[in-house]
């Protein structure tokens, strides 16, 4: 989200989650079909918890071993733009699709970076489920 741009939930989170949810399956389906096949394609974020407050965008994470990294990364930039506001590692690049309705974003990251990642929310020193407290 660019520093601009005023944060808003979806006017109601369950019309979001479920249109959140249609594009996930379409979504899958199109990666699955050119990832390697030790990708997962997971959809994360607020429109996968049933319940929690949500903007209303789809967001998936693809992870990899690190092998198949590189190659998932260059095929990823293929389909979607990169987020230019996000950091890029080699185990971690970030792409958007606003064109998309919901707006989506994908995080290609290698699978034990997922795992570390996903335990604590280093930016912000505290473990990331603080971040939403109605979820």
């Amino acid at each position: 989200m660019a520093d601009d741009e005023v944060f808003s939930l979806a006017a109601n989170a369950d019309v979001a989650r479920e249109a959140a949810e249609v594009l996930f399956a379409v979504v899958a389906v199109e990666l699955v079909s050119v990832l390697p096949g030790s990708a997962e394609v997971l959809h994360v974020g607020a429109t996968a918890v049933p319940g929690c407050l949500t903007k209303g965008d789809l967001d998936i994470v693809v992870r990899v071993d690190r092998v198949d990294f590189a190659f998932s990364e260059a095929l990823l930039a293929k389909r979607f733009s990169r987020n230019e506001g996000s950091i890029r590692t080699d185990e971690f690049a970030a792409f958007e699709d606003p064109d998309r309705c919901p707006n989506l974003g994908v995080v290609a990251i290698e699978l034990n970076q997922f795992r570390t990642t996903t335990r604590y929310n280093r930016a912000a020193n505290r473990p990331s489920g603080e971040f939403k407290p109605s979820c």
